[in-house]
């Protein structure tokens, strides 16, 4: 609700650090649709921003194919958003932290907003750690935390539904 996301932005804006992820309609940063962000900034507490991004095309790749299909979208406009959280990211002096993180970085960059700060990324730690092994969250999650993740084809039925139309309340728990 509005008032959950002004509650929401307070919070954000009070923070000295945070986590953050990004969730998108490619693997491509620089041509994905933004659809949310995920944050946490205290213990055992996290938060999922369901954004609507009318600058993506929801064309169905089919060159003989006139029709494009818009994908229902719930959440809160992009520019609105962008607006909101631009200033705490483009903060310097709130870390940072993320997995992959400069693929989040680049997906919002597309968007306008430039991440300043970034602190830690767990991706290029495990890498540098043991670079014999995946490094995706879910592995190392389940590797050092003992912690099975749902995992993006358990929530998109093996990619055969779009994000974008399974309920929020899945994709925040993802």
């Amino acid at each position: 609700s509005d008032a959950e996301y002004l509650r929401f932005l307070s919070e954000l804006k009070k923070a000295t650090s945070f986590v953050f992820d990004t969730e998108t309609t490619s693997t491509n940063a620089l041509q994905a649709g933004l659809i949310g962000i995920s944050f946490a900034f205290q213990k055992s507490k996290a938060y999922y921003l369901p954004v609507i991004d009318t600058t993506i095309d929801d064309a169905n790749d089919d060159l003989f194919d006139k029709e494009s299909k818009k994908t229902e979208q719930t959440g809160f406009d992009l520019p609105r958003v962008v607006n909101d959280i631009k200033p705490v990211f483009e903060n310097e002096k709130v870390k940072k932290y993320g997995q992959n993180i400069k693929y989040d970085a680049l997906v919002l960059s597309t968007k306008g907003i430039r991440v300043c700060g970034i602190a830690f990324d767990t991706m290029i730690a495990a890498y540098t750690l043991r670079s014999d092994r995946q490094h995706s969250l879910d592995t190392l999650a389940e590797e050092l935390l003992n912690y099975k993740m749902i995992s993006f084809d358990e929530l998109t039925d093996g990619g055969k539904k779009d994000i974008r139309t399974i309920p929020i309340e899945k994709v925040g728990t993802y």
